[in-house]
């Protein structure tokens, strides 16, 4: 088998009725679990998230190929999303490699194929997680260290004359708006 899709994020916007929510990536499942996927539902207006919970939120149908083989598979929310609402479904692939080979014998061809497309899946999982991340250009000499706790404790992130991160003099401003609330 090949991995195609070259993405591990998928999101819709809430309708209030639609349910089943169907990735266009396949992912690995554990028999009744699906640890490599997360599902959040996010309020359009404030950005605001919760991670949903397996069983209680939400089940996967018919997919999520257990080892040896990933699948496609659907999620069904337990409510609908409402139209005030995103869901964002992510596949972030556990790092365990399980494959052992046996000394002698035959080759197992279709364990060694799984444990490459993991790695794969793998691969565009962090890919994803780097494209949204904080980066600074390649060519940019500047660090991207942070300052320690204690010394960016209550400040705000700047940047100074020469580009470098610090923390800047200025205190966390007491009046904030309703968007900005929840992060400080």
């Amino acid at each position: 088998m090949t991995i195609s899709n070259l993405t591990n994020t998928y999101s819709v916007d809430g309708d209030g009725a639609e349910v089943d929510f169907t990735p266009p990536y396949k992912f690995f499942s554990t028999g009744t679990n699906y640890p490599d996927i997360q599902v959040y539902l996010r309020t359009i207006a404030t950005g605001f998230e919760v991670l949903q919970t397996y069983t209680t939120h939400y089940t996967v149908l018919a997919g999520g190929g257990g080892d040896p083989t990933p699948a496609t598979g659907t999620i069904r929310m337990v409510t609908a999303p409402a139209t005030t609402e995103e869901i964002h479904i992510v596949r972030l692939t556990g790092q365990l490699q399980n494959l052992s080979f046996p000394v002698g014998g035959e080759f197992p061809a279709a364990r060694t194929e799984s444990a490459l497309d993991r790695a794969a899946m793998r691969s565009i999982d962090r890919e994803g997680e780097i494209d949204r991340a904080l980066r600074l250009p390649a060519s940019d000499p500047a660090s991207a260290l942070l300052p320690n706790s204690s010394d960016r404790a209550s400040k705000l992130l700047a940047f100074d004359s020469t580009g470098e991160l610090v923390a800047s003099s200025e205190s966390v401003p007491a009046a904030t708006s309703s968007f900005m609330s929840p992060i400080l």
